[in-house]
């Protein structure tokens, strides 16, 4: 069992109180490329501990809805060998409809978290735990055709406010939440990972990564406009890299040039509705222990 800490605020807004949480060490993740033409997502590149605090967000958000995870990772340094792309600078927002996240407040929020006092919130990664309680609903989720489901059951995008909110029913957190931990939660450090190097060419191949959602849309109709509901999250450790490569990599300011997709933040795309049931559970295993600190 993997334990993880967030800071965690409350932010009142217009009536209404968004729960926020910011998962610790995330310096080393980064939004590659927004929309590209074979793939037509998001790439979601980082460390393994990066990841790994990424993924006890979804964790979290298997267990409570209203939870909104905020990754402020647009002005991370990045890799060097990834600074080619200019048009994944982003923050992430993920949470699902039940946060109720009214965008046009964005703004006002992200700079109340600035100012606001924030608690520790903690969330213990107890993956046999979560195995067992949301076994039903991924057999049931992996029985679906996925390319249906995320068309169908209220997946959304938004780009607004030089942030991609990403919206997904609970459930398909609860599946990947699961399902990554296999990939990401391992002792990369004491692994051969020299199948992910090239070196003819000194390059690094990241053959480690996972598709959180893949043929969200038909990809015939990707376009910045109508960008695709998939993305992917792929190993890209710097620590590990330059284990193996000549030219060590290192981190450098993103390029601040804007691309198409950075002019259409407040265009929204969403997809019909369909109602998911989930199996019920115990309300006694969605408990998280919360401690005061100051911000």
């Amino acid at each position: 069992m993997e334990k993880f800490k967030f800071k965690r605020f409350m932010i009142h807004h217009n009536g209404k109180d968004y729960h926020v949480i910011i998962p610790q060490n995330i310096c080393h993740l980064w939004c590659v490329d927004w929309n590209d033409d074979w793939f037509g997502g998001c790439f979601l590149s980082g460390s393994a501990e990066s990841l790994r605090n990424l993924i006890a967000g979804y964790g979290a958000l298997a267990f409570n809805p209203y939870l909104i995870v905020y990754l402020p990772i647009k002005n991370n340094d990045i890799p060097e060998c990834l600074n080619r792309y200019d048009n994944g600078c982003y923050d992430l927002v993920f949470c699902t409809n039940r946060a109720q996240l009214n965008l046009c407040d964005w703004k006002k929020i992200r700079k109340k978290l600035l100012i606001e006092k924030w608690t520790t919130y903690k969330f213990n990664f107890d993956i046999d735990r979560m195995k067992s309680y949301f076994k039903k609903n991924i057999d049931d989720l992996k029985k679906i055709n996925h390319n249906k489901l995320l068309t169908k059951a209220g997946a959304n995008i938004v780009l607004y406010a030089e942030t991609a909110f990403f919206s997904f029913p609970q459930c398909y957190y609860q599946m990947n939440a699961v399902d990554m931990h296999e990939v990401f939660f391992k002792d990369f450090e004491n692994e051969d990972m020299s199948y992910c190097y090239r070196p003819e060419s000194d390059r690094w191949i990241c053959y480690d990564h996972a598709y959180f959602v893949y043929h969200g849309v038909n990809r015939k109709h990707f376009t910045n406009e109508r960008p695709s509901v998939c993305f992917q999250l792929e190993l890209y450790d710097l620590d590990i890299i330059n284990k193996y490569r000549k030219k060590k990599e290192v981190l450098v300011k993103r390029q601040s040039s804007k691309s198409t997709a950075s002019k259409i933040w407040e265009k929204y795309i969403s997809y019909p509705v369909v109602e998911i049931k989930l199996a019920a559970g115990n309300k006694k295993d969605q408990r998280v222990e919360v401690n005061v600190k100051g911000g």
